[in-house]
């Protein structure tokens, strides 16, 4: 009997392993179609052609890679389209975008903190850079001193990516201070954590009187 319904990607069932990547990541896709196919040949995910593990003859199911493109810093997401599969009765199936996209991996930088020399010091300011977030996002700043005592904000970005805030550090401890910045957007992709140290002081010498000789 002649069969003329296409195949058709069964989207319930593809699979981008990672979930999210930079610019020269390595990405497995992994799809299934509702009958066996031919190999998908021409898909893509963003502008990078899928390099398919070779099998003979027709499957429902194929498995491929590529290394990730890089694209702009507004681009938060790649699409994943498939094209190129028949089956066995020769029927070619129409090219489709997956409902499952690449998320690109956000980043964030951090200014340099100045060290804070000042008694009584209460807050210092920090302030960073970051792409791929939108200003619904939240940003974690966290501040250790050497006992492990934190103080943290968080803060969500501009439409531009800056974003700043001030941290509370009138519970630290006086000497070098660790900051870390961290964050993911609203796709759950999570950018690298950026660090930085300053050195605290807050309490100014005294003359330990008790100890003064005069000879």
């Amino acid at each position: 009997a002649l069969t003329q319904t296409k195949p058709e990607l069964d989207d319930g069932q593809t699979d981008l392993t990672p979930r999210y990547a930079a610019a020269g990541d390595l990405v497995t896709i992994s799809v299934t179609f509702d009958k066996a196919v031919t190999t998908p040949t021409g898909s893509t995910l963003g502008s990078e052609v899928i390099d398919w593990t070779p099998q003979a003859g027709t499957h429902t199911s194929w498995s491929g890679t590529i290394h990730v493109a890089a694209v702009d810093d507004s681009v938060t997401s790649v699409a994943l389209t498939l094209r190129g599969f028949t089956d066995e009765a020769g029927n070619t199936g129409e090219a489709v975008t997956s409902g499952e996209a690449l998320a690109m991996t956000p980043t964030l930088t951090l200014d340099p903190i100045s060290d804070v020399n000042v008694s009584g010091a209460t807050s210092v300011d920090v302030s960073g850079d970051s792409t791929r977030f939108e200003s619904t996002d939240s940003l974690s700043i966290k501040a250790k001193d050497s006992d492990g005592k934190e103080a943290t904000a968080t803060v969500s970005p501009n439409a531009m990516g800056n974003w700043s805030t001030t941290l509370d550090v009138s519970g630290l401890k006086d000497g070098n201070i660790s900051v870390t910045v961290n964050g993911s957007n609203a796709l759950s992709a999570k950018a690298d954590e950026v660090s930085t140290t300053f050195a605290l002081t807050q309490t100014k010498p005294e003359l330990d009187d008790g100890q003064t000789d005069l000879t």
